[in-house]
């Protein structure tokens, strides 16, 4: 089981990211069950050293949310999650990267549902869990 936290009130999951790249660093997820792909906003990938066009060989897109529209590209990253074992489910997906833009660097990064589709996520906010166990039926992506 990999338990996340409440931070300001949202559900929230630690993790390690590595790129194609081989940078390779922690992060701060915000789950959210109503992101259709996983996003990887600037504050991630520079804190890392990593620049928007060491990214530039990947295809690029845009994705509209309550941000408005904003330009990404498609770019396969590792996410690893840590069990309360020590034990880590290695999540390999197309997760979007962010241009970084004055409202993108002030987002949090989001763990979306490609990666959340593999889990029944449990969140209890008055007893402080968000708890993640994989599904027994899930299919890597």
């Amino acid at each position: 089981m990999i338990r996340g936290y409440f931070a300001e009130g949202r559900p929230f999951v630690d993790a390690l990211l590595r790129f194609p790249s081989g940078a390779f660093g922690a992060a701060r997820l915000l789950i959210d069950t109503g992101a259709d792909r996983t996003i990887i906003h600037p504050g991630e990938y520079l804190r890392l050293g990593l620049g928007f066009g060491d990214f530039g060989d990947f295809p690029q897109d845009s994705a509209f949310g309550i941000g408005g529209e904003a330009a990404y590209r498609r770019v396969p990253v590792q996410i690893l999650l840590e069990h309360e074992t020590g034990r880590f489910d290695r999540i390999r997906l197309r997760a979007l990267i962010a241009r970084p833009t004055p409202s993108t660097r002030r987002l949090p990064s989001l763990l979306g549902r490609d990666a959340l589709d593999l889990y029944v996520l449990t969140m209890d906010r008055r007893g402080d869990r968000v708890l993640l166990e994989r599904s027994p039926d899930a299919e890597d992506v």
